[in-house]
């Protein structure tokens, strides 16, 4: 054989390896003979495994015929199979390789994984995070648009503007949306109408906590409520605004106004002076009925005495 023959394919050799060696991010399988140790690999559009064998991250453990990434020549993890997920146009801007973390700058980024699932420590993204399967997480995604995915699973954080909940089908859906938040000044997690201020809630019970442990003060109520009833709260029937604003015209409804120049008891409204206390209101109530007994145990008194002078 002619000796520069060889000297050519040894040249060859070492200009693709090098080559190899300078991509950012390559796709392959671990060596189907793998048993221990640095794996080589078979790298796509290759039919042997590499005489290299590479280093890979501490939370990875390769087995033989795993569909592996290696960025700058550090095997990062398992796509998932023979199912492997495809990742196109990427952009890699100086990947960092530092303990068991690997850090990707990336313009835009496409990751499809139609037959497996997709597993991240933490995710930290400055636009919109579009998903239409499940998003698991072990750690944290922040995100900083939107958040749109059929099944989110996992503790939930959220800082600033609402959390938003679509209709849950279409012959639930009028275009809007239930938009939530909490007002940590005021203790107090509020629920609006995308489109026309506050919403109901639908529930089996709403259950105010009146445990001793969580109150000081504890005194008998000793008001005359009856007085407040009859001289100080008149009851209102009225419409909603929002509900006349999307055409529900008869959808007449009866309590209290709170405004300049209506009646409604103090003790019962809230802090912000925007809503009425249904636990003080049903505890006026039962006030009320109490004073209703006395005064009824009291006629029969007197009912009784006339009836013993007859």
């Amino acid at each position: 054989m002619n000796p520069y023959e060889n000297i050519k394919k040894i040249i060859v050799k070492e200009v693709q390896t090098q080559i190899k060696e300078s991509k950012k991010v390559e796709l392959g399988k671990i060596d189907p003979a793998y048993s221990s140790g640095k794996p080589s690999i078979v790298f796509d559009g290759e039919n042997q495994a590499s005489v290299k064998q590479y280093p890979y991250l501490s939370s990875y453990f390769p087995n033989a015929n795993d569909r592996i990434m290696v960025v700058r020549g550090v095997v990062v993890g398992d796509l998932g199979g023979e199912s492997q997920p495809i990742i196109r146009d990427v952009t890699i801007e100086n990947p960092t390789i530092t303990g068991n973390s690997v850090n990707i700058s990336v313009d835009d980024l496409k990751v499809d994984a139609p037959n497996g699932t997709i597993f991240m420590d933490k995710v930290d993204m400055r636009s919109d995070l579009n998903v239409d399967g499940r998003i698991t997480a072990t750690g944290g995604i922040q995100v900083g648009g939107e958040i749109n995915a059929n099944d989110i699973y996992g503790a939930l954080n959220h800082t600033g503007g609402y959390m938003k909940v679509s209709p849950y089908g279409s012959s639930y859906d009028d275009g809007s949306m239930c938009n939530w938040f909490y007002d940590g000044n005021q203790r107090e997690l509020q629920f609006w109408n995308s489109g026309s201020g506050y919403t109901s809630l639908g529930a089996e019970a709403f259950n105010t906590i009146s445990l001793e442990e969580y109150k000081q003060d504890i005194k008998v109520w000793g008001t005359d409520i009856l007085d407040t009833y009859r001289n100080g709260m008149d009851l209102y029937r009225y419409r909603m605004k929002k509900d006349v604003d999307r055409g529900v015209l008869d959808d007449w409804r009866q309590g209290l106004v709170i405004g300049e120049g209506y009646k409604t008891p103090n003790h019962i409204v809230n802090d912000q002076k925007t809503g009425v206390s249904l636990y003080d209101f049903t505890t006026s109530n039962a006030k009320a009925i109490q004073e209703l007994i006395k005064e009824l145990d009291s006629l029969k008194n007197g009912v009784n005495q006339l009836k013993g002078v007859v």
